[in-house]
């Protein structure tokens, strides 16, 4: 995925960017929609043209607070409130 970076704020430095950058998991629900939640991931300064890797591991194990419905779920990231293009994906039971 390479997200589009649009109406990015002011850099704080000049030639400089800082991004917000979160993931956006989308949970199927017990009627087959999907309901989204973002998650945040980083913050980093970046130079004009510089290029981050960021990795995350996203726990699906049982909590009393979600329940994991089977089916396709998705997952899309965010950067600087603009969002990709979400990626459908099936969690391992």
């Amino acid at each position: 995925m390479t997200p589009t970076i649009l109406n990015r704020p002011a850099p704080e430095e000049p030639g400089r960017d800082t991004p917000a950058i979160d993931y956006v998991v989308h949970h199927r629900k017990a009627n087959s929609a999907q309901t989204a939640k973002t998650y945040k991931l980083t913050t980093a300064t970046l130079a004009p043209g510089a290029t981050l890797e960021v990795r995350r591991r996203h726990s699906f194990r049982v909590i009393t607070t979600r329940r994991y419905y089977p089916g396709p779920h998705g997952i899309a990231l965010q950067v600087t409130g603009v969002a990709s293009e979400v990626v459908s994906f099936e969690p391992a039971p």
